[in-house]
């Protein structure tokens, strides 16, 4: 729904707003009928609607206007690539068989279809941080109140835990805490109304890992990225950066009381899952693991010890083969003695599916967005976009194994192309702006401005225009 929305406000915005092709309608018309297809249903419906949006010629002059774009996206589609050339590589001894979906060839040549198609379309949007400063603050305040209604009301999606519109719980814990950072780009140029929203953003996102998904890592992660963030915002801040800070801070403070106070209302226990994981903290460093089922350390709340001692067993079958492999079969035989198809630790996972090989092509993978940034030291919307890069997707997957499933893939190579451009975006604006300033100080006249999506302009006054 957001990224419809986006699309449709950079097209509405420059004019470039084409109509519902055939091809659209009637892929969104079938669409309940995609899911009866199973992965192959998903796969093709996300690259049928996918090309209906795309225009070839507004792609042309986005990566004409920034190569670097073109590379970020070369180093999100090597990805399905490489664990398709791995499956291949690496294929399961005779008579074995892997069960997960994602050891199917065709699993990942379908990803790297729609990921191709998801690519070209994210990439021609325009003025992307104006729409997510706009859009953003409103789908997430609307998403959190649909998750508020599904978990008092009791639709849960599994053991009392709230997925959602997702099929994972951990899905709305995750993209909260990317959007709520995505909101911050735009904190200094915000109005007092708009602050607030945004600070509302970061007590949600604590709310909905904390209480209605129970979702440890990520909970236990955004004690990392909003910390950061206060840092941030205290540094960057021309004014109030103190009090900028304590304000997000407070604001987490507000998302944990609402948190227990759900909990308490329908005694659904998912605040006590953050506590259990807590105490696996406090034992993991010490505790020295056996191999196979004798590896559950007695004292630990049943679902972490066998985190813990999954996460050994991966480390043991990891070292096998350091540089290219096993193969997922491999990781499936690892877990299989705790009733498990992963180890839960997604780098574990990379290098049980395919070594040093896929684990770097994975971080290459996560990371790829940071490519887009060319300026180094280009102020607060720099600073809070790359934060929503680094520490999210990164953070989360050290406690699951979930860059293999056709649910998260899509949304996540979207929204991670959203950041690229978002970077893109605000990188050129402030790199011509301060060229434009050097000019001025050697005499050259000023009558340009630049406007909201990095453009020339007519105008009195650059700087108004445009964060630093």
């Amino acid at each position: 729904m957001l990224a419809a929305l986006i699309w449709t406000r950079s097209s509405r915005r420059h004019g470039c707003i084409e109509p519902v092709s055939w091809l659209n309608a009637i892929t969104v018309g079938l669409s309940p009928f995609w899911p009866s297809l199973g992965n192959y249903g998903h796969g093709l419906f996300a690259i049928l609607f996918m090309a209906s949006l795309v225009s070839v010629t507004r792609l042309r002059t986005t990566l004409a206007l920034d190569g670097r774009l073109l590379v970020t996206g070369a180093a999100i589609l090597q990805y399905p690539l490489v664990m398709a050339a791995l499956l291949v590589v690496n294929a399961p001894p005779e008579g074995v068989t892997a069960n997960d979906h994602a050891a199917d060839l065709s699993f990942w040549l379908i990803a790297f279809a729609v990921m191709v198609l998801i690519a070209a379309s994210a990439l021609t949007m325009k003025d992307v941080t104006g729409s997510v400063d706009r859009l953003v603050p409103t789908a997430a305040a609307l998403a959190f109140a649909y998750l508020t209604v599904d978990f008092l009301t009791e639709l849960h999606g599994e053991q009392c835990r709230v997925a959602g519109l997702s099929s994972m719980v951990f899905v709305p814990a995750l993209f909260a805490s990317v959007f709520a950072l995505m909101s911050f780009s735009s904190w200094s140029v915000a109005s007092r109304f708009g602050q607030g929203l945004r600070l509302g953003l970061v007590a949600m996102s604590i709310a909905i890992s904390f209480g209605y998904t129970g979702s440890r890592f990520i909970a236990l992660g955004q004690m990392v990225i909003f910390l950061f963030l206060a840092i941030t915002l205290w540094r960057r801040s021309r004014a109030h950066g103190l009090l900028s800070a304590i304000s997000v801070l407070g604001a987490v403070f507000v998302g944990l009381a609402w948190a227990v106070m759900a909990n308490g209302l329908n005694s659904c226990g998912n605040a006590e899952r953050l506590v259990s994981a807590l105490e696996a903290l406090s034992h993991f460093m010490g505790f020295s693991a056996q191999t196979g089922a004798d590896a559950v350390p007695p004292t630990l709340d049943a679902s972490v010890s066998v985190r813990v001692a999954l996460l050994q067993a991966g480390l043991d079958a990891a070292r096998e083969a350091l540089w290219f492999g096993n193969g997922m079969w491999a990781e499936e035989n690892a877990a299989a003695p705790f009733n498990h198809t992963h180890v839960h630790n997604q780098y574990l996972s990379w290098t049980i599916w395919g070594g040093i090989v896929a684990l770097v092509s994975g971080t290459l993978f996560v990371l790829a967005p940071l490519v887009a940034g060319r300026n180094h030291n280009a102020g607060l919307r720099v600073d809070t976009i790359r934060l929503a890069i680094v520490l999210p997707m990164p953070l989360a997957i050290l406690g699951d194994t979930f860059l293999r499933s056709d649910d998260i893939l899509p949304i996540y190579v979207f929204v991670s192309l959203l950041l690229a451009k978002m970077l893109s975006e605000t990188t050129q604006q402030a790199n011509l702006l301060r060229g434009e300033r050097d000019a001025s100080d050697q005499g050259a006249p000023i009558g340009l401005r630049l406007d909201k999506t990095g453009a020339y302009g007519a105008g009195r006054n650059s700087s108004s225009q445009v964060e630093t």
